[in-house]
């Protein structure tokens, strides 16, 4: 959550909806959407721009980090002690995953920033992802990947 946190990528009050992803058995799955169907609120989270708890959970109010709240709302409606990739459970209204955003795997990045810093870098100089990734406010992972996938 740090990089969405640091990056910007989401604004306070912005509204993400529980998505219970594959990872799951699909009769769990079931029950999970028919506990949220019940009372929609339990669906939807909002952005608090907080590191530590970026969730404030509609279901009860409080803040919560991704996994924990997944862990509560799958022994909640199906009564097991069982979890999943919280941030991969939370999408925006665009639908994208907050695993997704948090290493530019939206779609929607822009690169030409990258593609403009590399084509500064002199012959002989060297520099790695990291700092690529710093001076554009981004993940380190998410450069290497973007790179990765032009060549």
């Amino acid at each position: 959550m740090r990089i969405i946190v640091d990056g910007g990528l989401l604004n306070t009050g912005d509204v993400l909806m529980l998505q219970p992803t594959t990872e799951i058995p699909a009769d769990m799955r079931a029950a999970i959407e028919a506990w949220v169907a019940d009372e929609p609120a339990r669906g939807r989270a909002t952005w608090t721009g907080a590191a530590d708890r970026p969730l404030r959970w509609e279901g009860d109010g409080g803040t919560w980090r991704p996994t924990t709240l997944v862990r509560h709302i799958v022994k909640q409606a199906t009564g097991q002690n069982r979890g999943g990739r919280g941030p991969a459970w939370w999408v925006t209204e665009t639908g994208v995953d907050l695993t997704a955003l948090a290493y530019g795997r939206t779609g929607r990045r822009d690169w030409e920033d990258l593609h403009q810093l590399i084509a500064a870098i002199e012959e002989g100089e060297w520099t790695n992802y990291g700092e690529l990734a710093q001076v554009i406010g981004v993940s380190a992972i998410s450069v290497g990947q973007h790179i990765a996938k032009r060549s």
